[in-house]
């Protein structure tokens, strides 16, 4: 039940900022971080903080993924901190901290690996980083990138955005 009602609060800021309606987006994103909290569910917060992160923009992201992270760690939910990593390297690059976006990025990569998913979207982004540190070379030869597939190189089974779902890890204890 928890889960579904956080669930319903995180696709209802998805729709608003999807539909251009970025100012509902984050006050159902703030509502999303609320129930979670009342909740004390580490998960759902996780997911809902870092849901609440992608709508409040790059600049203002930081506290709640630091949050997130906490939330994620004490759960042992590798997926989740899988995806935050991915996206607080996102944000880290627009906001022009590449070597967070680095650490984050490399992070999302390792974290897919070990949960057997694919990581294109991680891969895009890393090739990004390396694109912004000046390492042309190395952005094109990133995984992600047009130049680095080849008939003898293994392709991204899940297409865009690496899509593991349903394949969640857990630390183990």
């Amino acid at each position: 039940k928890a889960m579904a009602a956080g669930s319903r609060s995180s696709a209802g800021w998805c729709w608003a900022l999807a539909a251009g309606q970025p100012e509902r987006a984050r006050q159902l994103g703030a509502d999303s971080v609320q129930r979670a909290r009342q909740l004390g569910d580490d998960v759902l917060l996780g997911l809902s903080l870092g849901g609440y992160a992608l709508v409040v923009g790059a600049a203002a992201s930081g506290p709640l993924y630091a949050e997130a992270f906490t939330c994620a760690e004490r759960s042992g939910d590798l997926f989740i901190e899988n995806v935050l990593h991915n996206n607080a390297g996102w944000d880290a690059l627009q906001t022009g901290d590449i070597p967070a976006a680095r650490a984050h990025t490399e992070a999302a990569i390792q974290g897919a690996k070990a949960l057997g998913t694919a990581h294109a979207d991680a891969s895009h982004t890393l090739g990004l980083v390396l694109r912004a540190e000046h390492d042309i070379g190395g952005a094109i030869g990133t995984p992600a990138s047009p130049a680095a597939r080849s008939p003898g190189r293994p392709q991204d089974k899940h297409g865009p955005g690496g899509s593991g779902a349903g394949r969640r890890g857990r630390r183990s204890e």
